[in-house]
């Protein structure tokens, strides 16, 4: 094996860091049964286990830095970065239209809840525990930041609220996932069976129930259930695709 001369500046440690995480990524995906080890991974990228070494320790510690990227891009659909900096406040639509990104990524990028869907049980557990709060804050501190942002403009709900519905409509969607995407062996079974009612529609059915997560923590705020809630999810709004 060829390996790479060491990267001396910031600019050739990136590119030595995102041919690894690539590297990983396009391993998993040819096959998703387990998480590639460290010496498949080295050779993928042509370079020695050493050198991978000096960028993470652990496969785990690459596949926690893949999660974070996903989970930090997944967050930013919460940003409403398309809304005028002068609006006031959040129209229905504008609202509508985050949740449905939201559910659109993550069956947009089944990697991504392939792998995050591990993360408590397989991942996690196998991480230094300093890399590990400081993904945990990493994430934190950008929901916290989302939270305080969005609330400006969606007066109904405290920041702390809008934090618990993002990690509430994260961990739905996880759920959902495992269940409308089970492991190729189970869907087999189920296939045979006809029994589709094990394996839902995962972007319909996550649209609806974000949507009614998110209209029960409105009801619940003792605002006036008219003006946007009334507007946002009446039985005749039509969510976008």
């Amino acid at each position: 094996m060829t390996d790479f001369k060491r990267a001396r500046n910031p600019e050739a440690k990136e590119v030595r860091k995102h041919s690894i995480l690539e590297a990983a990524t396009t391993l998993y995906q040819e096959n998703p049964v387990a998480l590639p080890t460290t010496s498949q991974i080295s050779k993928k990228c042509n370079i020695s286990k050493g050198a991978l070494y000096l960028y993470f320790k652990t496969k785990e510690e690459i596949f926690l830095s893949i999660v974070e990227t996903y989970q930090l891009e997944w967050l930013d659909i919460f940003s409403l970065d398309d809304i005028d900096s002068t609006q006031e406040k959040i129209e229905p639509a504008q609202l509508q239209a985050s949740l449905d990104k939201a559910c659109s990524y993550a069956s947009q990028h089944p990697i991504f809840m392939h792998l995050a869907s591990m993360s408590s049980n397989t991942i996690e557990p196998n991480i230094d525990t300093k890399i590990l709060l400081t993904h945990k804050n990493t994430i934190g501190n950008k929901i916290s930041k989302l939270a305080q942002s969005t609330s400006e403009k969606l007066p109904m709900l405290t920041s702390a609220q809008i934090a618990s519905l993002i990690i509430r409509s994260y961990s739905t969607l996880l759920g959902l996932w495992q269940v409308s995407g089970p492991i190729e062996h189970v869907n087999k079974v189920l296939k045979t069976s006809d029994l589709h009612i094990f394996t839902p529609d995962f972007e319909a059915t996550s649209r609806e129930m974000l949507k009614q997560i998110w209209m029960d923590e409105i009801n619940n705020s003792k605002q006036e259930k008219g003006g946007l809630l009334g507007r946002l999810f009446s039985n005749n709004s039509k969510w976008s695709n």
